[in-house]
């Protein structure tokens, strides 16, 4: 049995979440990247321009079962720093997702609850830093719509913690301070 705790950084699109990842990284802890980027890459390399868009049913249920990996493959870590793993985005923002867009499924609820992270800092919509790239469509609008999606899909098992909008090494201690 593991004794790994799983701690997740959600929140709205380009709001900094990967940068606490790596750097949490770089301060030796156990990471899972944000699987939606290689997910996005894998699809474009293969002809299908933001599948989210395209066919948000066929992304997500891809997206699912990539996370849902992340998610089991904390099982087999033996040795982590402190018995903690990181997670960039996960399995429950999936479902806000949908919902923003109107898709919404009962089914797709249900996973909402079957996956529980033991602690979520949520990163709030920070227009200073937000900025598109190759797999980030969303304009910062859009984001912040996405956003209160996102936290009610976390809200529904989870309490969050909010991520002040500080420099990132204050941002990472900040985490550090409540899972250490």
């Amino acid at each position: 049995m593991s004794n790994i705790r799983r701690i997740l950084i959600t929140g709205s699109p380009g709001s900094g979440k990967t940068t606490i990842i790596k750097g949490l990284r770089k301060k030796g802890y156990m990471v899972f990247y944000e699987f939606s980027r290689s997910l996005i890459k894998s699809e474009d390399n293969n002809g299908s321009k933001n599948l989210f868009l395209k066919d948000p049913i066929d992304f997500s249920t891809k997206l699912l079962d990539g996370r849902v990996k992340q998610f089991n493959d904390a099982k087999k870590i033996k040795k982590a720093k402190n018995n903690l793993v990181f997670y960039d985005r996960g399995i429950q923002e999936i479902f806000g997702y949908l919902k923003a867009i109107g898709l919404e499924k009962s089914s797709w609820k249900k996973k909402l609850t079957d996956y529980r992270y033991d602690m979520v800092f949520i990163a709030p919509p920070w227009k200073e830093i937000y900025v598109n790239d190759k797999e980030r469509f969303e304009t910062f609008k859009e984001s912040r719509i996405y956003y209160h999606f996102i936290k009610h899909s976390y809200q529904i098992i989870h309490e969050l913690i909010e991520i002040p909008k500080i420099d990132i090494e204050s941002r990472i201690d900040f985490v550090e301070s409540y899972v250490t």
